[in-house]
């Protein structure tokens, strides 16, 4: 039985081994120049080798930043060090506090419908219009707030 886990790392290995030759298949294509560079010391061979590579990196880099980004983790900088990812740490510290923001803004969601209630009783002489505009402010200030954890439960 393949596991999805397996079933992945088949798919990687047969991504890279395509990647591979396709760099080597287009090395070979597009011929040799003339008078080799000096890097490949006079070796066709080599040459093909160091062009095929210098092809294959872009390929794996990019495969690298799209099976990171399926796992949810995009790179911050791409420089000569190679892509530099957040640190886990400071993802699950971010996971925290969008958590707790959420239960902040369901306590404070809770606060605004028992301050509707109690300002409802506690305005039983004003007239409807009043309570009508009262009642609009209110659910414009609900509409923000599911903006607002609409936006943080958006975010990984």
């Amino acid at each position: 039985m393949i596991t999805e886990r397996r079933s992945v790392r088949i798919v990687l290995g047969l991504l890279l081994f395509v990647g591979a030759t396709a760099s080597v298949w287009l090395s070979v294509d597009l011929g040799a120049p003339a008078k080799l560079p000096e890097i490949a010391l006079d070796d066709i061979i080599l040459f093909h080798a160091e062009r095929a590579l210098a092809l294959f990196l872009p390929f794996l880099i990019g495969l690298a930043v799209v099976v990171r980004g399926f796992l949810g983790y995009l790179p911050i900088t791409i420089g000569r060090e190679g892509l530099g990812y957040p640190e886990e740490k400071i993802v699950a510290t971010s996971r925290e506090i969008t958590g707790a923001t959420r239960h902040a803004l369901r306590r404070l969601q809770a606060t605004l419908e028992e301050e509707i209630r109690l300002t409802g009783v506690a305005i039983t002489g004003a007239t409807s219009t009043e309570l009508d505009e009262l009642r609009g402010q209110l659910t414009a200030i609900r509409d923000r707030l599911d903006v607002i954890e609409g936006m943080i439960a958006s975010k990984p």
